[in-house]
């Protein structure tokens, strides 16, 4: 890369150097590098994280995607999947909640919108901010089967959560 950078640097004198090295099998970056103050920076992508990232979407499963009765009887029988994904920046995760509304439908309109439900989506997002050993900003969406939201929720680096039912 630097001989890439030493190259541009002797054609266009003027001109910005950074970009990514890309997997296109695996359809993910693997290195992303710019040129600052006259050096290269280069930031290689950390896969354990991912790993991390698919443990804790199981954990969240595991804890939170049945059983949530606990939080109020009229949660019944219903279930969800809990799905985590890296979001735009490396600081921050993405979590979408897909609750099974094509069987539990009415269980789910007796809980959305109450104080046990917020209280699930709190315990979410207080297990995943816990969990990640790094400082995440967490955002994410409940949906229904149809893929309709429902609400969204955000937990930020200092651990406020904020939830907003649609």
């Amino acid at each position: 890369i630097e001989d890439i950078y030493d190259f541009v640097e002797d054609e266009f004198p003027d001109a910005g150097f950074k970009g990514t090295i890309y997997d296109t099998d695996e359809r993910e970056d693997l290195v992303e590098f710019e040129e600052s103050k006259g050096k290269i920076k280069m930031r290689f992508y950390d896969y354990d994280s991912k790993s991390d990232f698919e443990d804790l979407e199981d954990d969240l499963n595991y804890y939170f995607g049945s059983g949530l009765s606990t939080y109020h009887k009229n949660f019944g029988n219903l279930k969800a999947d809990i799905l985590v994904d890296e979001y735009d920046y490396d600081d921050e995760i993405y979590i979408t909640i897909i609750v099974n509304t094509s069987k539990y439908g009415d269980e789910w309109d007796d809980v959305k919108d109450t104080a046990a439900a917020d209280e699930w989506l709190d315990d979410i997002m207080e297990y995943a901010y816990d969990e990640l050993d790094e400082d995440y900003a967490i955002y994410g969406h409940v949906e229904d089967s149809k893929g309709k939201t429902q609400a969204t929720f955000q937990c930020s680096f200092s651990g406020r959560m904020t939830i907003n039912w649609k």
